[in-house]
């Protein structure tokens, strides 16, 4: 049985923090995966993420200053805000 980590970091803060993590974190039965694996292939990005967050064994959250991208409420292709 395979353990299925989420590691969430603000990429322009944490980028470089967050990929050696990654490779540090995974193994040959750990997957590690973050936001930028979930590309929008007709369902939404927060959608695909709530999905797989709760099936995650664990979930790593990096804390700083930065925010990542503001939920506006508006409803368009690019938004990955945007719950279907």
């Amino acid at each position: 049985m395979s353990v299925q980590i989420f590691l969430s970091a603000v990429t322009d803060e944490f980028r470089n923090y967050r990929d050696p993590l990654r490779r540090d974190l995974t193994r040959h039965n750990v997957e590690v995966k973050i936001q930028e694996d979930f590309k929008d292939y007709g369902v939404v990005t927060l959608d695909k993420l709530d999905r797989y967050i709760a099936g995650c064994d664990a979930v790593v959250h990096l804390v700083g200053n930065m925010t990542g991208i503001r939920c506006d409420g508006s409803i368009n292709a690019g938004n990955p805000c945007q719950i279907s």
